[in-house]
């Protein structure tokens, strides 16, 4: 989830925007997991192809962008904080896959597997689950653009 102000909006004119939309010149992120960036391309009047980028903080909205009509998803990379990655920093990677499964002890819980461009495999999981212990695991994200390596951690 992204939050901002009031204090924050930008009063574009409606030539510059779509019916119903409005513009912020910051938002903040005050959990400390993945979020996803992406670059997609559209249909816009007259044909034209236009691209554009979208943050995403949820595995569901990107599997849904990648499945919406006249939409076509170039490039995703996913933002870990850095406890995740053991850097002193966040880090933003390509994206190649997202394997989803159910958390073993939490009925119904849902725990993701990010499967980067240097073949790392990363699990969010609220219960700190390891991967082969998921249950159901199947493969929810495939980037159209990158190519996985084969290394398991």
């Amino acid at each position: 989830m992204f939050e901002t102000t009031d204090y924050a909006e930008i009063d574009l004119p409606a030539a510059f925007r779509e019916d119903g939309s409005r513009a912020w010149s910051y938002v903040f992120r005050r959990l400390h997991v993945p979020w996803f960036h992406l670059i997609y391309q559209f249909q816009a009047e007259d044909n034209v192809r236009l691209k554009q980028p979208a943050f995403l903080s949820e595995v569901y909205q990107l599997c849904e962008f990648q499945a919406a009509e006249g939409v076509k998803v170039e490039e995703v990379q996913v933002v870990l904080p850095s406890h995740m990655t053991g850097a002193n920093r966040w880090t933003m990677e390509p994206l190649v896959e997202i394997w989803e499964g159910i958390e073993p002890h939490a009925q119904g819980q849902k725990a993701y597997v990010y499967v980067l461009g240097n073949g790392n495999r990363l699990m969010v999981s609220g219960l700190d689950t390891k991967e082969t212990e998921l249950l159901d695991r199947c493969l929810v994200f495939r980037s159209p653009t990158k190519k996985r390596r084969n290394k398991r951690s």
